[in-house]
């Protein structure tokens, strides 16, 4: 997972984390979208504690 900055236009920031999986041999064109919102008890690492459990798993199917 790799960390990114967005600027708004109203001055604001989003910053989050992502994963953007290599293409794969498959024949299928589009993949879904995975959104993991953290916020309460939960931080952005949350969805990606170790290899066997990270969002990155279902990103990278």
């Amino acid at each position: 997972m790799e960390s990114f900055t967005f600027p708004l236009p109203n001055g604001g920031t989003i910053v989050g984390v992502h994963s953007i999986p290599p293409r794969s041999k498959s024949s299928v064109e589009y993949r879904p979208l995975v959104v993991g919102l953290h916020g309460g008890m939960y931080e952005c690492h949350y969805f990606d504690a170790d290899s066997k459990h990270t969002a990155s798993i279902s990103s990278n199917a």
